[in-house]
C-alpha cells in the first residue's frame, strides 16, 4: 500500500485500540489486546514516522490491527469513531484520519488519566503532547469546516445516546463540540 493509505489504516487500527481500551465495556481480556497493541505501536509509530515500511513493520502493524479488531469486537468503539463519520461523509476525510484527528482532544477530555498514562507508557511516551507530535508528523488535516457544521455534527451525534454509552465518563453536547473545535479549528 502507498504511504498515505498505510498511515490512514494504521491510525484507524490505533484508534480501535484506544477506544476499546478506554471503554465502558472494557474487560481484563480486552485490555490485554489493547496493551499488546500499544506495545506494537511503539515500534510501528517510529517506522511510520521514518517511512520505513518494511515487511517487519507491515507484519507488526497488521498484528496490532488484528488485536484492535478483536478488542472492539468485544467493546465497540467510542467517541472518535462515532464523531469521525460526519467528517468522512460530509468532508471526504478518510476514515482513519477522521478518527485520528479527533483522538488527541478526545484523550485530553478525560478527567481520569490513569489508563491514558498506562497507554502512553506502553507507547514509550510521557505525555499526550508527544503522541500529538507523532500524529503531526504522520498527517496534516486541513478541512474547511464552519462553526455551524460543528454544532450540527455534534448535535446529531449527541442525540443518539447509544453512541455515547461506551465512553467511560459523562459527556454532553458542549464536550463533543469542544472536541471537534479543538481538533479542527486551529
Amino acid at each position: 500500500m502507498p504511504y498515505d493509505i498505510t498511515v490512514n489504516t494504521a491510525i484507524d487500527a490505533f484508534t480501535h485500540l484506544v477506544e476499546g481500551y478506554l471503554n465502558t465495556n472494557s474487560t481484563y481480556m480486552s485490555e490485554i489486546y489493547g496493551e499488546k497493541g500499544f506495545e506494537l505501536f511503539k515500534y510501528c509509530f517510529e517506522k511510520l514516522v521514518n517511512k520505513e515500511l518494511d515487511r517487519e513493520f507491515r507484519n507488526k502493524v497488521m498484528l496490532a490491527s488484528t488485536l484492535g479488531g478483536m478488542q472492539i469486537a468485544q467493546t465497540g468503539t467510542s467517541l472518535p469513531h462515532g464523531m469521525g463519520y460526519a467528517l468522512t461523509y460530509f468532508k471526504g476525510l478518510p476514515h482513519g484520519l477522521a478518527n485520528g484527528v479527533l483522538t488527541i482532544e478526545y484523550l485530553r477530555s478525560f478527567k481520569d488519566k490513569r489508563k491514558i498514562n498506562r497507554m502512553l507508557n506502553l507507547l514509550g511516551l510521557n505525555t499526550l503532547d508527544q503522541l500529538e507530535d507523532i500524529f503531526n508528523k504522520l498527517f496534516d488535516v486541513n478541512i474547511e469546516i464552519t462553526e455551524e457544521e460543528i454544532i450540527e455534527y455534534s448535535t446529531n451525534f449527541a442525540s443518539n445516546k447509544n453512541k455515547l454509552k461506551n465512553h467511560t465518563e459523562q459527556v454532553d453536547l458542549d464536550g463533543i463540540i469542544e472536541i471537534y473545535r479543538k481538533s479542527l479549528l486551529k
